[in-house]
């Protein structure tokens, strides 16, 4: 029988088999296809959501394939015009500490009520006893906002992280120091990572160990340290960056745990700064520098292990190294390096796992769940990395003090993970001897940058996204800031490929939108090379801010954003005030 003779429902369960890159080429087979395609809703809807970068969420039966279509079309909408169907204004102290954005809810630290106020800028995190939590409307979702605190953690926190996804809430506790016991100073760090559930401040029930510990030796007797967690699933990050008084003394180590079983995964220490961020369930990019190094780049790691890891076994990673510009001297340092990319998110939601009835379930909310359920959400592939950092040109006055000669740049490295993937696995196809890496082994696979990076990436310098700030400004295919120029546009820039391609409805009047294919120019000393060129395609969306909204702004330091799925936030700091303003847009 031939297959344009097979009953429609057939042919449409078929066809909805490919992906949907194959159902836009099987469109123009013939007019009977194409007049399917056009009138079966169900095909409709998984080529658009591919096309701006969405999965479907298959455990959502609520909706119809035609009202799915139709959340899809007013979502994507939305952020071509950047029309907010919500907006929502709060204060929180100016004086808090750790925070994250996860899922559509924002958590912050409140400091200790005994510190004072005037010495908390020097205290960094050390004070932070307990949590806020605002969970912001969701269209997609169909639920209102909410809030939940918890007053006293029992515990000082240094660094936390959410996955609502999982109900998971991952604490940092301020170390306690061991006195050195060796006649050159050397101490130990007791870390101690608790996991427990963002409901109800309880031990998790899916992780077999509630606090999972690790040794971590200081180097320097007086030495900053900083911590950065990541999550992916069922695996958790802590990078930890230990900086003595001197430049040059930086030293860091990277830990990977399966918080689920408690087994650590992977161990890895060297000298410089580095930072982490998962590109799929099964590869993670590692950004990193040390003081003296000319050529340095982006380590792209494929976990080659069968599931699950064990203790002994370790976590097998085969290496590719994608170089970035080569930098002009010895004496340059890059320092600050942040990473940000696949936001925390379990694969599946919390009913596959076989969590309690109350996982998930937020108390005294007439059982509102944290992880709201929604039609669809962005695929994890489709996701930008952007890699941010500060240069700064070292004198030459010996290896003891070293000072700076001039002010910092800024620079943002942004690209996507699917083409950092391909890159990277392409030149492993061409070398199939490249065996996996060791622990502490040398030898890695690597690629130019001229041979990646023109045509994969946007190289920005001074993007006023300085590496402290930029940390949420990033979700999906998209990048929030503000314009090159001045203070007086929200910026997006969407890397979807298709959306350049997209025609959206009428637009106001104060909205710009237009595609930019011409490339980046960054000129610098810092680089051998005079001029490094960057052209990834992208969409830029311009909306100026209300004059009245930035008339006590003081600075751009008093103005932040951030960016999630479904909301972008401003955040401002008014002069003599204690407070910080927050503004919730929802699309």
């Amino acid at each position: 029988m031939h297959f344009l003779a097979l009953p429609l429902e057939i042919i449409s369960s078929i066809l909805l088999e490919l992906d949907w890159k194959d159902l836009i080429r099987c469109q123009s087979l013939c007019k009977f296809i194409d007049d399917l395609f056009r009138t079966t809703t169900a095909i409709r809807y998984k080529i658009q959501l591919g096309r701006h970068c969405m999965i479907h969420n298959p455990s959502i039966d609520t909706h119809s394939s035609s009202k799915r279509l139709e959340k899809l079309g007013e979502f994507t909408n939305a952020w071509a015009t950047l029309k907010a169907t919500r907006t929502t204004s709060f204060k929180i102290p100016s004086y808090w500490s750790v925070y994250d954005l996860q899922q559509g809810i924002f958590v912050h630290g409140v400091m200790d009520s005994t510190v004072d106020l005037d010495e908390a800028n020097h205290l960094h995190h050390e004070c932070t006893t307990a949590l806020r939590f605002y969970k912001f409307p969701s269209t997609l979702g169909d639920s209102d906002d909410y809030a939940w605190s918890f007053p006293s953690l029992g515990i000082p926190v240094n660094e936390m992280t959410i996955d609502p996804s999982m109900d998971l809430l991952v604490l940092l506790e301020k170390p306690s120091v061991q006195p050195p016991s060796l006649p050159s100073w050397r101490g130990q760090v007791n870390l101690s990572i608790h996991l427990r559930t963002m409901t109800r401040n309880e031990p998790h029930p899916l992780a077999r160990k509630a606090v999972l510990t690790q040794r971590h030796e200081i180097k320097w007797e007086e030495s900053f340290d900083s911590y950065a967690f990541s999550l992916r699933g069922s695996r958790l990050v802590l990078v930890v960056v230990s900086c003595g008084l001197n430049y040059g003394d930086e030293f860091y180590v990277i830990w990977i745990w399966n918080w689920r079983t408690g087994v650590l995964e992977f161990e890895y220490a060297d000298q410089g700064y580095a930072a982490l961020s998962f590109l799929t369930d099964r590869s993670f990019l590692v950004s990193h520098h040390a003081y003296g190094e000319l050529e340095w780049g982006l380590d792209v790691h494929f976990i080659t292990n069968d599931e699950p890891v064990t203790t002994d076994q370790g976590l097998k990673t085969r290496v590719v190294t994608l170089l970035l510009p080569k930098l002009q001297s010895s004496r340059i340092l890059v320092e600050g390096i942040i990473c940000r990319s696949v936001p925390n998110q379990a694969s599946r939601i919390l009913d596959n796992h076989g969590g309690s009835a109350k996982l998930g379930i937020l108390p005294e909310s007439g059982g509102q769940r944290i992880n709201d359920p929604k039609p669809f959400r962005t695929s994890p592939v489709n996701q930008l990395v952007v890699v941010s950092f500060n240069i700064c040109r070292l004198s030459p006055q010996g290896d003891s003090h070293l000072s700076i000669e001039g002010s910092f740049e800024e620079f943002t490295l942004i690209t996507r993970a699917d083409l950092l993937v391909a890159v990277a696995s392409e030149a492993i196809t061409k070398n199939e001897a490249v065996a996996p890496l060791e622990v502490g082994e040398s030898s890695r696979l690597t690629v130019e940058w001229n041979d990646w990076g023109p045509m994969s990436s946007r190289f920005e310098q001074e993007r006023g996204c300085g590496v402290s700030k930029f940390v949420c400004c990033t979700s999906g295919p998209r990048f929030l800031t503000w314009s090159r120029m001045d203070m007086e546009s929200f910026v997006i820039w969407d890397f979807n490929p298709y959306c350049l391609e997209i025609r959206t409805g009428p637009r106001s009047l104060d909205m710009e939108q237009k595609p930019y294919y011409r490339p980046t120019v960054v000129r610098s000393d810092f680089f051998h090379a005079y001029e490094v060129l960057t052209c990834l395609p992208y969409r830029e969306t311009r909306l100026p801010i209300k004059q009245k909204f930035i008339s006590s702004v003081l600075s751009r330091e008093d103005l932040d954003f951030m960016l999630d799925e479904e909301n972008f936030i401003v955040l401002t700091k008014v002069d003599h005030s204690d407070t910080t303003d927050y503004t919730v847009y929802t699309l």
